[in-house]
């Protein structure tokens, strides 16, 4: 148990009959303490929202019953409360208790489990409603690494989906301490590999049915290399690359066997859960393409780790094997005027974010990648592959204000869509219920899915300005970039590194930016300045030296030593 929550109100559904609510979508247990009478059967059930009639919704737990049943032994007042259960939830119903007795708020408290994760990373900012989008993140990340990852803690699922995991694991190496719980997880993921080398769609792996048959998928089982990588690089340890290293061998000789004239296997998911997409696989990229682009991101990955491991062979070999990957992609799928198949946002993505393009083609397919976005009335058409690679990569190639534009989106499909529905977590599907509209589709509808939630990693990033160096993973280097945005007056990123807390906050005044940065000790930095204005800087007083070099205009400085720097600028 991490936390306890206590209801913000209840209320009487029907005789003997009591809804409390916690104002928060959880997972765990309720405890409760009634009035009781012996032999009198309490029924506790579970909702994570509530009909238009003030009931119970639990149409989309599908067939998990989510009741706990506890029979009075006295008089008096009695406690229970279970341990080898839990569920997903916000609101308790208690029923078969008298009806002459008025319900009290402290017989229900609502406990918060999930695995012993420290909470080392946190983000703020002048918008409420980003705010609210942060929370909504860190508490589906608590309410779902519930000993593996699950993609859902309440309805008859609660497996480690691969997919959800890789998209969101940068985001979750900030927020909480989760080296030693991947390390684990990653071992899952081997021990579900088959003989012949494909990584498997879930881990642990379920063995009946059509989840048990489904792997080597793309965008999910190629998080047997990214999660790693990824961990690595928040952490520094090679532990886990040396751990899965033998299992990417054989997951890129799979990808090799399994080619059809260098093109892969077409995943079974695509884009999952689109916006508008029916059935959830249906998107606009194509499978084929989306399967194609990681091979390229898989190999490209496996040579990167090889040459961390000092297998330098080795990652020759594969990097061959990315370059193959990538020019088979490229004959594919990349037409005239940089379009790439499909012509949608996630097709673009793809390539862009993976560095598929060759150079020269990558500024035509980004201007194109911004006319998709247009097309959509300037919204999202992405789902869980497209998604997390939007915000950055429209940075990346400088448009954050385009990023910010779609981050602020109060309009179906966006972030901010179901916080106005009341989100308390993040949510399966964009609209998982609206108050025009009502509940999405109750075969596939969880309120509690942290997949989109991968957002972080740019709101941490490329908003505040604060992330890890590739060459120099764990934060023994320290990148501050942030991009400043009139929609903001300030932004706040913390993390406690390996090294000790680093941060970056900047607020902006009268057109003046404040920006504080803490450098750990033994790490250093390097602080690219958000402005082009290089005489307006001051740093802890003093004018940045001239000849300072320069990142696409602006001034960047490298090897900053440990210690706390205000800086003062204008754009």
């Amino acid at each position: 148990v991490k936390d306890t929550l206590y209801p913000i109100s209840v209320k009487k559904v029907y005789p003997g009959a009591y809804i409390f609510d916690l104002g928060q979508n959880i997972v765990g247990w309720a405890k409760i303490k009634i009035p009781s009478v012996p032999g009198r059967k309490i029924t506790i059930r579970f909702a994570e929202m509530l009909k238009q009639d003030g009931t119970m919704y639990t149409e989309n737990y599908r067939t998990a019953r989510s009741v706990d049943t506890y029979v009075c032994a006295s008089y008096g007042y009695e406690t229970y409360e279970p341990s080898l259960t839990f569920h997903g939830f916000r609101y308790v119903e208690l029923s078969g208790l008298s009806e002459e007795i008025e319900p009290s708020a402290d017989w229900v408290e609502g406990k918060v489990v999930y695995s012993d994760l420290k909470l080392i990373g946190s983000f703020v900012c002048s918008d409420p409603q980003i705010n609210r989008l942060q929370s909504n993140i860190q508490w589906g990340q608590r309410c779902n690494f519930f000993s593996v990852p699950t993609d859902c803690p309440q309805r008859d699922e609660r497996m480690g989906w691969l997919g959800d995991a890789q998209v969101f694991v940068p985001t979750a190496a900030f927020n909480m301490d989760v080296d030693a719980f991947f390390n684990k997880w990653t071992l899952d993921i081997r021990d579900a590999t088959t003989e012949n080398g494909a990584y498997p769609d879930i881990a642990p792996r379920k063995s009946v049915g059509w989840f048990g048959k489904n792997r080597g998928n793309a965008a999910w089982a190629d998080a047997g290399v990214i999660c790693p990588w990824e961990i690595y690089l928040a952490y520094g340890d090679v532990k886990i690359l040396r751990d899965n290293y033998p299992s990417m061998q054989k997951w890129i000789q799979y990808l090799q066997d399994t080619s059809k004239d260098g093109m892969r296997i077409e995943g079974v998911y695509g884009d999952w859960l689109q916006p508008y997409a029916v059935p959830p696989s249906k998107s606009d990229s194509s499978k084929q393409l989306i399967s194609q682009a990681y091979y390229v991101r898989s190999a490209d990955l496996v040579s990167k780790i090889a040459k961390v491991l000092g297998k330098d062979a080795d990652s020759k070999k594969y990097a061959e094997v990315a370059k193959k990957a990538r020019e088979r992609f490229c004959k594919e799928y990349l037409k005239d005027g940089g379009v790439v198949e499909n012509d949608c946002q996630t097709s673009y993505l793809l390539a862009l974010a993976f560095d598929i393009l060759p150079e020269k083609d990558r500024p035509a397919a980004f201007k194109n990648l911004l006319r998709s976005i247009e097309r959509a009335d300037n919204h999202l058409r992405t789902g869980f592959v497209g998604t997390p690679l939007l915000n950055p990569v429209l940075t990346r190639f400088g448009r954050p204000d385009v990023a910010f534009d779609l981050l602020f989106k109060q309009t179906y499909p966006s972030w901010l869509y179901p916080i106005n529905q009341g989100a308390t977590t993040m949510w399966e599907r964009w609209n998982s219920y609206s108050l025009k509209d009502g509940f999405g589709d109750v075969n596939m509808n969880s309120f509690n899915h942290y997949a989109y939630g991968a957002i972080g990693q740019w709101l941490y990033k490329d908003v505040a300005g604060l992330w890890h160096d590739e060459a120099a993973p764990g934060y023994k280097n320290i990148i501050f970039a942030p991009n400043i945005t009139p929609k903001m007056s300030f932004a706040s990123a913390t993390n406690n590194t390996p090294y000790g807390v680093a941060s970056s906050s900047w607020k902006q005044t009268d057109g003046v930016i404040e920006w504080n940065v803490v450098i750990p000790p033994n790490a250093t930095g390097t602080i690219v300045f958000p402005t082009k204005n290089a005489d307006s800087i001051r740093i802890n007083g003093d004018p940045l030296a001239k000849g300072t070099p320069l990142r696409d205009g602006k001034p960047i400085l490298k090897g900053v030593k440990p210690g706390k720097y205000r800086i003062l600028l204008r754009q």
